[in-house]
């Protein structure tokens, strides 16, 4: 992330650089790849894109992708605390989480929590949730759909840094998504999700028993 205290200088890419060209102005980071070296160039650390010329920032090496350029183990290994976490304490996290790092950029993970059948699923948030602040969480977000489908009703679109409430399925399943852009993350969240009876389908009937003194079954 930029601050004020960091020195940035427009300029357009030398010769020996690499810097992604985006249609908008766009922040993108960068870290050394195989193409970029096979072709005698340098990585930038970090730029800024809009029409080739870019922002460089001098700093630190960061390591960032562009998440359609990752094959599927790094994708795997990237969302395992998402799509895995613990499943002894029942509990997952955003991508890379450890309580203080920023989950990365430009990342999309999905996860389906199925609970045993007559039980729904609640999903708590505990000690820490921020992602990027937007009115309509367009940007970083965990999306909640109560179903077992990208397509069941939308629940919740979670971001910032207000804990949430707690989630409760009306059926077996909860189907997520945490989707982050190509700037400004954050620490990520940490859940748990635990498994409840579900409610009778429909309320106990009192059996009715026919006699002489009732004939047709009035109570």
């Amino acid at each position: 992330m930029l601050s004020g205290e960091q020195r940035v200088d427009w300029r357009r890419p030398r010769k020996d650089e690499a810097c992604g060209i985006l249609p908008q102005l766009k922040r993108e980071r960068f870290s050394r790849s195989a193409a970029a070296e096979a072709s005698g160039q340098r990585a930038l650390e970090e730029c800024i894109t809009a029409g080739g010329v870019a922002l460089l920032h001098a700093g630190k090496e960061i390591k960032s992708f562009k998440w359609g350029e990752l094959d599927e183990v790094e994708r795997a290994r990237i969302c395992h605390n998402f799509t895995e976490g613990d499943k002894v304490r029942q509990e997952l996290y955003s991508p890379l989480y450890n309580g203080t790092n920023h989950y990365p950029n430009n990342t999309e993970c999905t996860r389906l929590i199925r609970a045993p059948y007559n039980y729904m699923v609640r999903l708590d948030f505990r000690d820490r949730f921020h992602l990027e602040e937007s009115p309509t969480c367009e940007f970083d977000y965990l999306e909640i759909r109560n179903g077992a489908y990208a397509y069941s009703p939308l629940e919740a679109r979670l971001c910032g840094d207000t804990f949430p409430k707690p989630v409760q399925s009306e059926g077996r399943h909860l189907w997520l998504k945490f989707s982050s852009d190509a700037s400004i993350e954050y620490t990520g969240f940490k859940a748990v999700y635990t498994f409840k009876p579900a409610p009778s389908e429909y309320p106990s009937v009192r059996r009715l028993s026919l006699s002489s003194e009732n004939p047709r079954g009035k109570i």
